[in-house]
């Protein structure tokens, strides 16, 4: 449709940022639902636009694994695009380590088998992530 993002949903806070995106937590105005959104900012993201539609075109490739963050609404307007995704409550791998006194054997290999799994279908799509570290692991909650 034409709505543009603000129309649809209110931003709240800030979950990450980058050098040419921000991720925010948002809500949609109607259905009240909570969604993660990542704003990019289209000019730093890139001269041509490429690249951003490769990530699009890769995200939609990817979304029906279960290890894989859902792309569910993109808006694209002149200097911005938002990437409406699934909100994932659990934090992210950095964090949890650092909580955690002793990671055990069992949930190290849990979590091993999931990630090698997720990079193994991403492999079969013939997507190379090319940015594997723990801040980028994002878990579910009592996950």
């Amino acid at each position: 449709g034409d709505n543009t993002f603000d129309d649809c949903y209110l931003k709240q806070e800030i979950l990450g940022e980058g050098g040419f995106a921000c991720v925010y937590r948002c809500q949609h105005k109607i259905r009240k639902n909570h969604y993660a959104v990542k704003e990019i900012y289209n000019t730093r993201y890139e001269a041509d636009g490429q690249t951003l539609k490769m990530e699009i075109e890769s995200m939609k490739r990817l979304r029906e694994h279960p290890y894989m963050v859902r792309l569910l609404d993109i808006f694209s307007e002149p200097d911005r695009t938002f990437l409406i995704m699934e909100e994932l409550q659990g934090g992210d791998l950095l964090d949890r380590l650092a909580q955690k006194e002793f990671y055990n054997e069992r949930e190290g290999k849990r979590i091993s088998r999931k990630l090698l799994e997720a990079i193994h279908f991403c492999h079969k799509k013939e997507i190379a992530h090319r940015d594997i570290k723990p801040d980028n692991i994002l878990l579910y909650l009592g996950n």
